[in-house]
């Protein structure tokens, strides 16, 4: 099944410690071992599903096969909600 994105996503990214480089995309793992995006089609869908200290970009849809060529992943999730102990927490 494919999934219709809207032309701008929302990703979640975590923070380098050295505040001069690039942020990167943030990715999960699931049980069996595949590499998941989790992607928002709303700002207000990531901030519901991650909460609202998780740092974020946004970026085109298109984009995110040129994430896909340079840092492969095995699937993509749309609007997931991440229960309250896998989020980031104010002050991480």
């Amino acid at each position: 099944m494919t999934i219709e994105l809207p032309p701008i996503v929302y990703i979640p990214v975590s923070m380098a410690l050295d505040s001069s480089a690039q942020p990167s995309a943030e990715y999960r793992i699931t049980n069996d071992h595949r590499k998941v995006l989790l992607v928002y089609s709303a700002l207000d869908r990531l901030v519901d599903g991650m909460g609202e200290y998780q740092p974020w970009v946004a970026c085109s849809a298109k984009s995110l096969e040129q994430l896909w060529d340079t840092d492969k992943f095995d699937m993509t999730l749309l609007d997931v909600t991440v229960p309250s102990e896998h989020r980031v927490q104010a002050g991480s």
